[in-house]
């Protein structure tokens, strides 16, 4: 069959289609044989393309198979050289987060000293009410930041990507479940709809059904 004459009674046939309307006995059976013509319409294009698709398919197969022969090597090669990069940069942040706690520390015991030492001074002056209220008062220490020591490359980035590991299902919040979609329309479909499952309406949507001619 010619692509012409498959192309030619695919547009005629769905465009006879859109003008049915089912108004009595005999145009349901109108629709019915209408419908078998189309369904073997449908089969005669695919049989059309069938073999046209094989071919196609062999031939992405056989390129994705040498793409893959290639890739594979240097996506496990990109693999391991993250894996380095990544672990050395954590490394480093450690580091940097342990040395920014250090200072932090430094600074506050600094600065609890140098208010001791005010605070001592004053007793000293015989301003006991001042020296109490200076210890109450609440200690403002500025931040601390300290400068990352890992090397800056051109063009590298360390680019965050938040995970998760689920811990407790039991104490997930109902919001992050889903319904086991597959699982409840296999049972659905086993019992027709001769049992009830809270939360869910089981119905029934026939649709037509025929052999290709």
């Amino acid at each position: 069959m010619e692509n012409d004459t498959v192309q030619e009674e695919a547009i005629t046939l769905a465009g006879q289609a859109q003008s049915l309307v089912v108004d009595s006995d005999d145009t349901y059976i109108q629709a019915a044989e209408f419908g078998r013509m189309i369904r073997s319409a449908k089969k005669r294009v695919s049989d059309f393309f069938s073999p046209m698709k094989r071919k196609a398919d062999d031939a992405k197969r056989e390129i994705l198979a040498q793409e893959r022969k290639l890739l594979g090597p240097l996506e496990d090669a990109q693999s391991h050289t993250d894996g380095q990069v990544r672990a050395w940069n954590d490394k480093k942040e450690r580091e940097r987060q342990a040395a920014q706690r250090q200072a932090e520390q430094e600074m506050r015991k600094a600065a609890e000293d140098r208010r001791l030492a005010d605070a001592i001074r004053l007793q000293e002056r015989g301003q006991a009410e001042k020296a109490e209220a200076l210890l109450e008062k609440p200690l403002i220490v500025p931040p601390v930041v300290v400068a990352s020591t890992t090397p800056k490359i051109a063009g590298l980035s360390m680019v965050d990507h938040w995970k998760f590991r689920v811990v407790d299902t039991d104490s997930v919040p109902r919001q992050y479940l889903t319904v086991d979609l597959v699982k409840l329309g296999g049972v659905v479909r086993a019992t027709k709809g001769s049992i009830q499952i809270p939360g869910v309406e089981i119905y029934n949507e026939p649709t037509p059904s025929q052999r290709a001619v």
